[in-house]
């Protein structure tokens, strides 16, 4: 259990701040990307989050702070927040394809082009992806049990709310009072009870 636990942890010590640094890119400049191209976009963007990935595993062990053990509690917990995160995820992928997940409508559609998600899941919460990613994150926290992990957990809530931010920026400019009006009808990441 002990090495499941620190291979929980590096993993998501090393991919959770890649993950959320391509979005810190790519949202706020989409405008230079759309121009750079998709391809030349992918490889600068896709080299800059190998580079801190193999960074961030070469200091793997001072990250990761102290070890606090195996709870048995904390990982059944655990697996109960990812489970929540896998369940998110299926309701999430019946709505998105392998081009919207990799960002390329952010990157190759213009003003007033693409296709607005308003159904499904997209009709209880603005951002299910970003959701379930901190769902996930606190799942493997609290599975891993490590100090470190504990510090990135929380320091991902405010960069996935910068990046939330981001990008309703960039979909207002896409898609304008359509995505205006969506915004004041669906709360960004908590459902209403209907």
């Amino acid at each position: 259990m002990d090495t499941a636990r620190r291979v929980v942890a590096i993993l998501l010590m090393v991919t959770s701040p890649a993950a959320i640094g391509y979005w810190l890119v790519i949202h706020p400049f989409t405008r230079f990307w759309r121009r750079f191209g998709i391809v030349p976009t992918y490889v600068v963007v896709g080299s800059g989050m190998v580079a801190s990935m193999i960074l961030l595993y070469r200091i793997r062990d001072p990250l990761l702070g102290r070890d606090l053990g195996t709870q048995w509690p904390l990982a059944i917990a655990g697996f109960a927040l990812y489970a929540l995160a896998g369940f998110l995820e299926v309701r999430i992928r019946r709505h998105l394809t392998f081009r919207t997940l990799a960002g390329v409508p952010e990157l190759a559609a213009e003003a007033g082009e693409g296709k607005m998600l308003e159904q499904g899941i997209y009709s209880r919460i603005r951002h299910p992806r970003y959701a379930a990613f901190l769902i996930a994150v606190a799942g493997f926290s609290i599975f891993s049990n490590y100090s470190g992990v504990y510090v990135l957990a929380g320091l991902c809530v405010p960069a996935i709310l910068l990046v939330a931010r981001l990008e309703e920026r960039e979909l207002v400019e896409r898609f304008g009072n359509r995505y205006l009006d969506y915004r004041k009808r669906v709360p960004a990441f908590i459902p209403r009870r209907r």
